[in-house]
């Protein structure tokens, strides 16, 4: 579960030429709900 979230956020920051790390949790997390909403 938590691979996936971090691929969810990986793609998002890569797509938005930005860094994973550079990205806060709040950030990190809404991401995250989109991705699940996304695939569900």
């Amino acid at each position: 579960k938590f691979k996936l979230r971090f691929e969810a956020i990986e793609a998002y920051a890569n797509t938005n030429s930005l860094k994973w790390e550079e990205m806060s949790l709040a950030q990190m997390d809404e991401v995250w709900n989109e991705a699940k909403k996304n695939h569900l």
